[in-house]
């Protein structure tokens, strides 16, 4: 999920909800109704293989398309056109979901082709459907528009008003993008009417509403959105997964907050947050409390905003959504910062660093697993292409033999093409093998970016700490000299207390260890050319090796910078390094 949302949620998402459902339906009758004597083991091949691939395309997606190409290299007369049609739109739907446009689009034309072939076209109106959506989302307007009209004639010629609506909707979708307000109300509009004549799917009629709402706002006309949020909002709708009611409550809350209402929208994200609770929707619910903390900060109650924070963070925690954690976290450290609490910033600051890092891995994952699924789709079109060689290679020897006797011209020239196909064959060969070498390469690239990045958190980290605490202890002592009050007995225990903070070295062993790992043997050299030197001037050159500014070191290790000036005149007689050569280049080096 991105990260808050499915990765690829959108409005036109939102309305395939019965598309998805008929054709899994589809595609069940299509594995068990067509071959409907035997058990599960006894059907063919490919319907079999295609069941597994329809289990293992979320979890799995470089399974499910290595189970999709079994069945296009079944033979032709030993599998269902159908099957090989469905096997193909399914590949598109995987890497639609990889972000992996292009490719997408290839294998869902493929299919639409394969479903025309087959004679059975009016199926193809969710995937034309399904093609629109990948030319909507790279802003392919023109495109898309083109393929929802398609749609529309097939749902038309079939009377499928369901499939209707989601056409005609997604065409409002995209005049609504372009600006095209007033095409763009008629078209949904006309959505409404159709699903006013499907009174058994209430919660197309909420959907329509809402764009209804979404198209106003856009404009400008507020007023008239909440009308229509609220006109959703009337609608009964039992079916459960939706939240209609709950996200037109949140935005009707967020145009009251934009005018400043603040009481008004209270009541609507209350309103909300009951339905999402009710129909549990973790993204929803995790929106709504963010939403409910940044206006008790207005109201300047920070222990409910607080509260509502915590209560997100524990249950994005649950939902283990690494992303929403940090967000929170980082919004109640900007509220522990204002108060002064420096333990709790201190605490906060290091779990998001430790979510930063688990995220950057996460991400580097899905990386190499994007280039996994486009490796593998450029291995299977390149195993075509010297498919296509072979057979070309094949028939041009079977009709060398016809012609043998009389032709050995040709023969020559057969054998001098055998050569060149194979010569291609390797070199295609070659290149793929210096493509994995180069995405090995990136792979240990980004591992040693993440590293790097980790490292720098940690001095950040230190930075951090102690600014806090020196600034803690700057307003204690201003506050003695400004007070007399104050009990300076009180004022040297919390200073020292401080002082002994900043002291400590743990956080230092942690940075140690981490050093040691991106620069193995650092500290060694630097020992057996000065056994004498000192803890602080091993840290004082570390920090040089990640390349600090004297500024910066200064900060981290709470000195001045006229000191640290010093330290490093220092090294330079202990560790005899040459006039001519400057400490930073001397540290590189090592």
């Amino acid at each position: 999920m991105d990260n808050c949302t499915c990765k690829r949620v959108n409005n036109c998402r939102t309305l395939l909800s019965i598309a998805m459902h008929r054709i899994k339906v589809a595609l069940l009758f299509l594995i068990i109704g067509l071959y409907c004597t035997g058990t599960a083991q006894e059907l063919p091949e490919g319907n079999r293989l295609l069941a597994q691939m329809i289990q293992t395309q979320t979890t799995e997606p470089v399974t499910a398309i290595k189970l999709g190409f079994q069945i296009l290299d079944i033979p032709v007369d030993e599998v269902h056109d159908t099957v090989r049609a469905y096997a193909v739109n399914l590949i598109g739907g995987i890497l639609d979901r990889q972000g992996l446009q292009a490719q997408s689009l290839r294998f869902y034309l493929q299919a639409l082709e394969m479903l025309t072939a087959a004679g059975v076209r009016e199926r193809a109106g969710y995937l034309l459907i399904d093609i629109g959506n990948t030319y909507y989302h790279t802003k392919a307007y023109g495109l898309a528009a083109e393929k929802y009209q398609a749609a529309r004639e097939v749902f038309t010629s079939r009377g499928d008003l369901g499939g209707i609506y989601t056409s005609v909707n997604n065409l409002g979708l995209i005049q609504r993008e372009q600006n095209r307000f007033e095409t763009a109300k008629s078209l949904f509009f006309e959505g409404l009417s159709i699903a006013r004549r499907l009174p058994d799917i209430p919660f197309l009629r909420a959907h329509s509403y809402g764009y209804l709402g979404d198209l106003y706002k856009k404009m400008g006309f507020q007023d008239s959105a909440i009308v229509y949020y609220d006109s959703a909002m009337t609608i009964k709708i039992t079916q459960k997964g939706n939240n209609l009611i709950g996200l037109n409550q949140l935005k009707v809350a967020e145009i009251l907050l934009d005018r400043g209402d603040l009481n008004g929208a209270e009541k609507h994200l209350k309103l909300a947050e009951a339905d999402f609770l009710a129909d549990f929707n973790i993204y929803n619910i995790l929106k709504v409390y963010q939403q409910l903390s940044g206006l008790y900060q207005q109201l300047l109650d920070e222990a409910k905003a607080v509260s509502y924070l915590k209560s997100a963070l524990l249950i994005a925690e649950r939902g283990d959504i690494v992303a929403e954690q940090i967000t929170i976290l980082s919004k109640l450290v900007e509220i522990y910062r204002k108060n002064g609490n420096v333990n709790l910033v201190n605490e906060n600051l290091q779990k998001v660093s430790e979510l930063q890092e688990r995220l950057y891995r996460e991400d580097v994952d899905a990386v190499i697993n994007k280039l996994d699924v486009q490796h593998l789709i450029d291995e299977y079109f390149q195993e075509l292409k010297v498919k296509e060689m072979e057979v070309d290679r094949a028939n041009l020897e079977r009709n060398g033999l016809f012609v043998f006797s009389g032709l050995s011209l040709l023969v020559i020239w057969l054998f001098w093409k055998k050569y060149r196909l194979k010569k291609q064959y390797f070199e295609q060969l070659m290149a793929t093998k210096e493509e994995q070498h180069n995405r090995e390469l990136e792979i240990n690239r980004l591992k040693e970016e993440m590293s790097q990045r980790e490292l720098m958190m940690m001095a950040t980290n230190l930075q951090t700490q102690n600014d806090l605490l020196n600034d803690l202890k700057k307003q204690l002592l201003d506050s003695k000299k400004a007070e007399g009050s104050v009990n300076p007995g009180t004022v040297r225990k919390v200073v020292s207390s401080i002082d002994e903070i900043l002291d400590k070295d743990a956080s230092w062993k942690q940075f140690e260890e981490q050093f040691v790992k991106i620069h193995p043997g650092f500290f060694k050299k630097l020992i057996d050319n000065c056994p004498s030197i000192s803890a602080t001037e091993l840290k004082l050159c570390a920090y040089h090796k990640m390349n600090l500014e004297t500024k910066e070191i200064a900060s981290i290790t709470s000195l001045s910078v006229r000191s640290i000036q010093t330290f490093r005149y220092r090294l330079r007689k202990k560790l005899q390094i040459p006039a001519e050569s400057t400490f930073q280049a001397f540290i590189n080096s090592l």
